[in-house]
């Protein structure tokens, strides 16, 4: 998702560096395209989730290179990231 594409590798240090996991997977929301997208937008307050929008299909090139960086994290440390990408290009 959009909101938290920057924090992987924050979760990383959080899941496998501080808590000891074996890994961490990550995978992109599933596209069913726009019109089933949007029975996805949640309202809870102030705050707001939209499918459509968080989706890694609108943010293609954060998305990739937030993962590829993700990715050289997990080789500098000796991780396990489990990349399970779905999306096209």
């Amino acid at each position: 998702m959009k909101c938290n594409i920057d924090r992987i590798i924050e979760f990383m240090d959080l899941v496998i560096g501080s808590l000891g996991c074996n890994a961490v997977q990550v995978w992109p929301l599933n596209n069913w395209g726009e019109r089933h997208n949007s029975r996805y937008l949640q309202m809870v307050g102030d705050w707001e989730f939209d499918y459509e929008e968080q989706g890694p299909w609108n943010h293609k090139e954060l998305y990739h290179q937030r993962l590829e960086e993700a990715k050289q994290h997990a080789r500098e440390n000796k991780w396990e990231l489990i990349v399970n990408d779905t999306l096209e290009d």
